[in-house]
């Protein structure tokens, strides 16, 4: 079982390896493309993740210049090592499948004059994309307009549509010229890497950028005229966590040593602290899979600082450098020639804040002509994915549909049927369970010999081991005391089990099953009028315990009515627990959102920010979008952004940036039928973890 602080830094633990070269569409192949201008086809790391881009961007082909943690793309027509013609650039948001093609920068006309030039090189090399507040800024480093001994940037954002030069102040190196090989986008600064002499960074952003330079480890920095785009084959420099690292393969042969250094910047003064020195040799000491080939390519892991990736003949593996051991092997298919594309160093280690994921809508949808039992039918976000079934799903033909109840990251999915519809007569329901998402078949449960589960109390939760636990929540007549209905997929009895629990809540007041949701290893049962019921379903001497809303949030029970559902909702979102509340009058309603922290007394609910919907309504996005100046209804929390909620008005989902209170998107979605609707937010959000994903982001293709 997990702890909601390792859930969310897990999250944040995420990488790909980006294959830097891009793939044509085959012919034939990826038919529901679905008019995305690119797909990026993920891969558990050291495999690497290609980028696979239709002939209707480019009839070239192209590579990935840089790229940021939170899913921009820079591509850059392959040029080959002559550099014939002027390189094009394409500005990509992989999140969207959009790609745009950048204009070109003015070229200065003064550089003729040999010896002045700072910045020399491929433009490729010095050019990165950083993100902030979903907005990505283009970034080359290169000479100051004025003065071609001076560093400028020059920046583009689609949002400005033109470039824009910002001076840099001097750097201590200012009579050596800076050859780029790469870019880094971290911790909101542009890295620009010089492996013959070190980095520079600042923040694009700001509107008077500060320079600052940081040299390479003592003894590693080569002359001038030395300096050569291949020391990526042997050289790297990259960031690992908040910590810049330095790695060099030394030495030829059989007597290769990996050396690597950590910049430490908090003592005075910042400088290299030497960390490794592996003999090659000791990586393969008894082993007899040893792979043919000269050790090269090195790149550091962006979140594990131990470990570094290696690529030996056609073999990507990692590296302990701690204890020296390798693993994860990953035989690649033969490569093009390096020289032949200009394209160095040939794989990127990417961390992924920006994270695939899916808006499920809980209400199925029959299709007569699916072979398929059942399937996730899965969109990019904000258009929603669907669960679509046969009518062969379910023997008993009396069934008129069904509902995902929930979904868990694991992929397992908690599957209702014959939920009663308005106007339907009363119906028998049945729950299935998928274990797995990419299972055509699936498990239904056994009935119960006494009453019914009542799906808005029905959870589950898988733990690490990939046991299945679905649970119901029943409050019995005894006042004090309640029920806990519990199904167990390693159980061989197939068998609902009862276990009693102390009731924290005292009196007569009903439980109103608002949906279930898993966290933290535990089952969250939700009440929109009052509070949250948690319980860990594996722990064997575990309690019940309740949360109530913020203070005075408390609605009475002759108070409730059924537009709760869409005027409260309870999300996961960012790792954490998070409530979101529309209160106000019509005319100026407000959204207030909390998210619960642990604290010595237990969990508690901390105010996080309140947004003015009268501020949204006054923004031209707002207008733009066709939209009415009404009382939305809450539809769900962004999981890996805090700064963005949906909310649906008629039949239309709507993305709403916090800070800026700009409508961001709008599109149109089905909504769930009132009588069936009774759960916290109108979607289930799915975060999918990477070996369930396929090609992102149209569609999710499930790879074999």
């Amino acid at each position: 079982m997990s702890d909601p602080a390792e859930d969310a830094a897990a999250l944040a633990r995420a990488w790909i390896v980006v294959d830097r070269l891009t793939v044509p569409v085959p012919e034939g192949g990826l038919a529901k493309l679905a008019g995305a201008d690119l797909l990026v086809a993920f891969q558990e790391a050291p495999a690497p993740s290609k980028v696979f881009l239709p002939d209707r961007v480019s009839d070239r082909p192209l590579y990935v210049a840089a790229a940021d943690a939170k899913g921009f793309f820079v591509l850059c027509e392959v040029q080959g090592p002559a550099l014939q013609g002027p390189e094009v650039f394409y500005g990509c948001d992989a999140g969207k499948g959009v790609v745009t093609r950048i204009p070109e920068r003015p070229v200065l006309d003064h550089l003729d004059i040999a010896g002045n030039e700072c910045v020399v090189g491929p433009r490729a090399t010095k050019i990165g994309v950083m993100a902030k507040n979903s907005i990505y800024l283009v970034a080359e480093l290169s000479h100051a307009s004025a003065d071609a001994t001076r560093l400028a940037l020059f920046c583009y954002s689609p949002s400005i549509g033109q470039w824009v030069e910002k001076e840099l102040a001097l750097p201590s190196f200012a009579l050596r010229p800076w050859h780029g090989n790469f870019t880094i986008s971290h911790l909101n600064k542009m890295w620009w890497v010089d492996l013959s002499f070190g980095v520079l960074c600042c923040d694009p952003f700001a509107e008077s950028p500060v320079l600052t330079y940081f040299p390479l480890p003592p003894g590693c920095e080569l002359p001038l005229e030395l300096h050569q785009q291949q020391l990526s084959r042997t050289w790297c420099l990259g960031i690992s966590g908040k910590t810049l690292r330095f790695v060099n393969l030394e030495g030829t042969g059989a007597s290769v040593i990996i050396k690597a250094w950590s910049f430490v910047s908090d003592d005075e003064p910042a400088g290299w602290m030497p960390e490794f020195e592996l003999p090659e040799v000791e990586i393969w000491a008894g082993q007899s899979n040893r792979p043919y080939g000269v050790l090269s390519s090195p790149f550091v892991s962006p979140v594990a600082p131990d470990f570094i990736c290696l690529l030996k003949g056609s073999v990507l593996f990692w590296v302990d450098l701690k204890s020296g051991q390798n693993s994860l092997f990953y035989r690649l298919p033969t490569l093009e020639v390096d020289g032949a594309t200009g394209v160095e160093p040939r794989f990127m280690p990417l961390q992924m804040v920006w994270r695939p994921w899916a808006i499920v809508a809980s209400t199925g949808v029959c299709n007569d002509q699916l072979k398929d039992e059942m399937r996730l039918e899965r969109s990019a976000p904000p258009v929603q994915s669907s669960l679509v079934y046969g009518n062969t799903c379910v023997r008993n033909r009396t069934t008129k549909y069904m509902y995902l109840a929930a979904i868990e990251r694991s992929g397992a999915m908690l599957i209702c049927a014959g939920i009663q519809r308005i106007g339907d007569i009363a119906i028998k329901k049945v729950y299935f369970v998928r274990h797995d998402i990419t299972e055509k078949s699936h498990k239904r449960l056994p009935d119960l010999g006494h009453g019914a589960l009542v799906h808005g109390n029905v959870g589950l939760v898988v733990d690490k081991e990939g046991v299945c636990m679905v649970a119901e929540l029943v409050r019995t007549k005894n006042k004090n005391s309640g029920l806990i209905r519990l199904w167990r997929s390693d159980d061989k009895r197939d068998k609902w089990t009862d276990k009693e629990v102390n009731f924290p809540l005292q009196g007569s007041r009903r439980w109103n099953g608002n949906g279930a949701i898993s966290w933290g290893g535990k089952i969250w049962w939700i009440d929109l009028s009052q509070g949250l019921m948690s319980y860990d379903p594996f722990g064997a001497k575990s309690k019940l315990c309740y949360i109530a809303f913020p203070g005075g949030h408390e609605i009475a029970e002759n108070d409730i009515n059924p537009l709760i559902v869409e005027s409260r909702l309870v999300n996961i979102s960012c790792g954490k627990l998070q409530y979101a509340e529309l209160h106000g009058p019509d005319e100026e309603p407000v959204i207030t959102v909390w998210t619960m922290v642990a604290q010595s007394k237990g969990m508690s609910w901390r105010r996080k920010y309140d947004l003015k919907l009268t501020e949204v309504w006054s923004k031209k996005s707002f207008h733009g979008k066709g939209l009415r100046r009404e009382r939305p209804a809450l539809a769900l929390l962004h999981p890996f952004n805090n700064e963005v909620i949906y909310l649906t008005q008629e039949a239309k989902l709507i993305s709403v940036n916090v800070s800026s209170a700009e409508v961001k998107e709008c599109v149109p979605c089905v909504l769930e039928d009132k009588a069936t609707d009774c759960r916290s937010g109108k979607f289930i959000v799915y975060d999918m973890p990477l070996k369930y994903i396929g090609l992102f982001p149209r569609p999710y293709v499930l790879q074999s």
